[in-house]
């Protein structure tokens, strides 16, 4: 047992701590990059960033229609009207139609 009933002291790496001034570096310097944007620039940079990085990903006012989706498969009458609002509606329909 613990002869008292202070908490004992705790031991960081210095590893650690430029782990932690590496990350402010970084992030410093990402703010003094975006600072010369307005809102709006930094959102559209955002937005188009991640419709760069995604899968098969369309905007919302371009999805894809019934038809459109029954064209993409071998099976098409399994198709139902709600699958155009999915996520990734080409991976839901190609799944849906693929025989067990």
């Amino acid at each position: 047992m613990y002869g008292g009933t202070s908490k004992p002291e705790v031991y960081y790496s210095d590893e650690e701590d430029e782990d932690d001034e590496e990350n402010k570096a970084k992030a410093a310097a990402r703010a003094a990059a975006e600072s010369g944007l307005t809102r709006r620039q930094r959102r559209a940079a955002a937005v188009s960033f991640w419709l760069i990085d995604a899968v098969n990903c369309r905007a919302d006012d371009q999805k894809l229609t019934v038809s459109e989706l029954k064209q993409l498969v071998d099976r098409p009458e399994v198709v139902e009207w709600f699958d155009c609002d999915a996520r990734d509606p080409r991976l839901l329909v190609s799944l849906k139609s693929y025989r067990k």
